[in-house]
């Protein structure tokens, strides 16, 4: 099962387009779309009402950083209000099943991401790793990081990312992020270069990467860190890498 999310500030707003479609099956007519939001320690339900087609939902209006959407083909689900369940598999396909994310600025520069945020990532907590360097622009005019976390609690909990350079050991940028939200931050544009790393600290989500030169936009996200790493031992140096950065973070905040 797959959730969705928007992106929502001062210089951008969204669109959320979802099939109603798998890879290899037409349209179902039974398909619903629904929205969840976290309130005083509960996960709201409401069904979305919205512009649609045989195909698609379209979702250009009451777009929210803390709301999520799912789709299921039954309206007889079970609902947990303390925890997120996997309600429908109809979004389990292979390849991943997809939604367009759409991201514009207000002079009506625009770009598009394949987006999903899958249940099972929902479940964990970790640590994200990403290169600065890979996807930001030193020459752009604006740089992102758009950081979004699902977590199956309905809690707003704090935490952090970082910008940590690699090479001298040191944290050069630290910025408050909460969990079931879109978390959007900005980046300076010293801070885009080989060395320095951006890194959530004790929650999982999904990086993308924004830059934007003379209103035109770039987005785009990374990978797990160990698609990165060719052979068996993708996961324990990616491990390893993530336990040096989590070290370095102990080191300058005497945990």
């Amino acid at each position: 099962m797959n959730y969705f999310f928007s992106v929502n500030n001062d210089d951008y707003v969204s669109e959320l387009t979802i099939p109603k479609f798998k890879n290899k099956s037409l349209p179902s007519s039974k398909i619903n779309l629904y929205s969840l939001e976290t309130n005083q320690g509960k996960w709201i339900l409401n069904e979305v009402i919205t512009d649609q087609d045989k195909e698609f939902f379209y979702l250009t209006s009451d777009l929210s950083n803390n709301k999520i959407y799912f789709i299921s083909e039954s309206k007889n689900f079970k609902f947990n209000k303390s925890n997120l369940e996997l309600i429908d598999n109809f979004t389990d396909t292979e390849p991943a099943f997809r939604s367009n994310l759409l991201i514009k600025n207000q002079e009506g520069g625009f770009s598009s991401y394949q987006s999903e945020y899958p249940y099972e990532m929902t479940l964990r907590k970790g640590n994200i790793l990403s290169s600065l360097e890979t996807l930001l622009n030193k020459k752009s005019d604006k740089n992102y990081i758009i950081f979004k976390n699902i977590f199956f609690k309905p809690i707003n909990e704090k935490f952090f990312g970082y910008l940590i350079d690699y090479e001298s050991n040191i944290i050069l940028d630290k910025f408050e992020l909460k969990t079931n939200f879109t978390n959007i931050v900005k980046i300076k544009k010293e801070y885009i270069n080989k060395n320095i790393f951006f890194f959530s600290y004790g929650y999982l989500g999904i990086p993308i990467f924004l830059n934007e030169m003379e209103s035109n936009i770039s987005l785009e996200h990374t990978h797990p860190l160990q698609l990165y790493i060719k052979g068996k031992e993708g996961f324990a140096k990616a491990s390893e890498l993530k336990n040096h950065f989590v070290e370095i973070i102990k080191k300058n905040e005497n945990l």
